[in-house]
């Protein structure tokens, strides 16, 4: 009865290990593709960002030429 208990007991617990192994390498899975798209957010923000400060740029840039050209008239 024991012996049986043991081998039933060890049955359970290879079963458990497989599952956990199973899900382990899922979540490890889900954590790379997580992580990518984490990072492909954080560029696409940047590069907003990045592009709304060079549009800035561009029209204070042609401000200040106006501004050059006012006075290269007079």
């Amino acid at each position: 009865m024991e012996q049986v208990a043991q081998v039933s007991r060890r049955v359970e617990l290879e079963q458990r290990i497989k599952a956990l192994e199973e899900e382990r390498e899922a979540l490890l899975k889900d954590i790379s593709i997580l992580k990518e798209k984490l990072e492909t957010l954080k560029l696409e923000r940047r590069a907003k960002e990045l592009q709304e400060e060079v549009e800035a740029l561009k029209v204070e840039a042609q401000a200040i030429k106006n501004e050059i050209s006012k006075y290269e008239m007079t």
